[in-house]
């Protein structure tokens, strides 16, 4: 559907944000790994070769990058974007009576998603 082609490019550009803040040989080795954001796809021994390093540190080394790539992951826009999207789909809002933030709670998902800038994409 658009909204999921929307939501997976969103995801896309937002992965590719914190892809990016990871130094150029860890992003070179990832990318080629799994043949994204541009990289050719390339096996563990073609990169290693390249990098003048073995098989099993080409290894480790995209471990590593994938290590790092989750720990960049919570607080990011990417984390909000996937959770504020979540809400906006089933929003649940919270307990209590007829409270206006109850009553209001999908305009104020919505806020927060443009307050962290997720949305501007839209």
């Amino acid at each position: 559907s658009a909204e999921q082609a929307v939501y997976r490019k969103v995801c896309i550009e937002l992965l590719r944000e914190l892809f990016d803040i990871l130094p150029k040989k860890d992003r070179d080795i990832l990318g080629k790994t799994c043949g994204v954001f541009g990289y050719p796809e390339a096996t563990l021994k073609e990169i290693g070769m390249y990098h003048m390093m073995k098989e099993s540190a080409a290894e480790k080394a995209k471990s590593r990058a994938v290590e790092k790539l989750r720990e960049a992951y919570p607080g990011s826009r990417l984390q909000v974007w996937r959770t504020v999207h979540r809400m906006m789909r089933r929003p649940v809002p919270p307990p209590g009576e007829d409270s206006e933030l109850r009553r209001n709670f999908p305009q104020y998902v919505r806020a927060l998603a443009e307050g962290y800038g997720v949305l501007n994409k839209l």
